[in-house]
């Protein structure tokens, strides 16, 4: 082969690879892609504000001025009961709201151990009872019932001890009234200090409790509180007229902790009730109300001067 022709393939062959070599290039610049972006994401936890309202005046009291909220029980709510004769049925209306941004799943409550104590007639006044004072001289504040001669009488001591002590003059009153009561007897080693409670002891005060002969039930109704047929929030076996004569269950019952597993702690709800809601549940922005019936009217005369106390909590929960 000429020297002229070797030089042809020569050239040749430099083109054909700067041939290949801008293939080789045009592929880099031309491969195919596609993209998308999920941007903003977020997790949020959402609220559970609980709001209670008694009655239809009351304040409503919230558990989110608390910084714990779901732990301890906010702002102090409104008293349900406060009744000094209760020989009839006495009925409290309460208001549950979730003020939140989540639907609760249910309602929760509890209520501290029911306590039995006689009831007062008044409170110490003056500058109560010095220590080991023989027959005193014990005046009562807000004396509200007469105190006839011979009557006896406690007064609670700086240890929280009662000490007896039997009047031993007629004392008339007034309503709210001050009265000096002259006593006999000696008091203990403790003072009596002013503002501490006075009660009459009668043997037939303290042989009914009231914590275990008080029936009481949880009944769900509408924003009008009138009373409604339907299967009982608390306790959920009781008949369906839900009073509180119907029910085995009283005071002493009430579950005493929101993991309470001998009691019923779970209001059951009526499907649909209140404002906001499509179920059993309390949706966020919903309101469910309730009747709350405590029935003394079938206590008997041992039931005279006895007096029960607790306080009860609720809880959403999601």
């Amino acid at each position: 082969m000429s020297r002229k022709r070797v030089k042809q393939y020569l050239m040749l062959l430099t083109v054909i690879g700067l041939i290949a070599v801008a293939a080789n290039g045009a592929g880099t610049f031309a491969s195919f892609s596609a993209q998308t972006t999920n941007a903003g994401n977020t997790f949020a936890s959402g609220t559970l504000f609980l709001h209670n309202k008694v009655g239809t005046s009351g304040t409503t009291c919230t558990s989110e001025v608390d910084s714990n909220n779901g732990t301890t029980d906010g702002t102090t709510c409104d008293t349900l009961f406060t009744v000094s004769d209760v020989s009839s049925a006495q009925t409290a209306k309460l208001t549950l709201t979730n003020a939140g941004s989540l639907d609760s799943a249910h309602i929760d409550f509890k209520a501290t151990s029911c306590q039995d104590s006689i009831q007062s007639i008044g409170t110490v006044g003056g500058s109560g009872v010095a220590a080991s004072a023989i027959d005193p001289t014990i005046t009562i504040a807000n004396l509200n019932q007469p105190l006839a001669d011979g009557t006896k009488i406690e007064a609670k001591d700086s240890t929280g001890t009662y000490q007896t002590f039997t009047v031993s003059t007629t004392s008339t009153f007034a309503a709210g009234s001050s009265v000096d009561v002259t006593t006999t007897g000696t008091n203990g080693s403790n003072t009596i200090p002013a503002g501490n409670d006075v009660a009459v002891v009668e043997s037939f005060a303290t042989t009914q409790n009231l914590c275990s002969t008080l029936p009481i039930s949880v009944q769900e109704t509408d924003s009008s509180f009138a009373a409604i047929s339907g299967i009982c929030a608390w306790p959920s076996d009781a008949s369906n007229d839900c009073s509180a004569s119907s029910t085995t269950k009283y005071l002493s019952d009430l579950p005493t902790s929101f993991t309470d597993t001998t009691n019923q702690t779970q209001l059951n709800l009526k499907s649909g009730g209140g404002s906001g809601n499509t179920g059993t549940a309390l949706s966020a922005g919903g309101s469910r109300y309730f009747l709350i019936t405590v029935d003394g009217s079938s206590l008997g005369n041992t039931a005279q001067n006895a007096q029960a106390s607790f306080d009860v909590s609720w809880q959403i929960s999601h």
